[in-house]
């Protein structure tokens, strides 16, 4: 079951309506945000990312976390450490990803659906 979803501050919808949206979202799909700020990339290793630095430093299962970037590169990195990954150029884009994704995995619980 994913039951968190990690967003760069920097790349949260720029929108009023649009973060309402996210948090409506998140909300219906019992989905838990994380953020990692300024701290957390300065201290994590630039080869494993963000996401690595926030599932050593939380109690978050990789295999239950989803990691929404507009870069590949960002999200091959969190793809690496075992988290799904949704790559998006709009919010309507990656609102779409994530609730396919939820939805395949609530389905069968596979790890594939990562690599989009």
């Amino acid at each position: 079951m994913i039951t968190h979803i990690i967003f760069d501050i920097n790349e949260l919808p720029a929108d009023r309506e649009e973060k309402k949206q996210l948090l409506a979202l998140c909300r219906e799909l019992d989905l838990h945000m994380v953020s990692p700020d300024r701290r957390a990339k300065e201290m994590a290793d630039p080869s494993l990312g963000v996401c690595q630095y926030l599932l050593n430093t939380y109690p978050l299962d990789s295999g239950q976390c989803i990691y929404v970037s507009s870069s590949e590169e960002d999200a091959g990195t969190a793809r690496r450490v075992g988290i799904h990954a949704v790559v998006f150029t709009s919010f309507a884009q990656a609102e779409e990803r994530i609730r396919l994704l939820v939805r395949l995995h609530a389905m069968d619980g596979r790890m594939c659906y990562c690599s989009e």
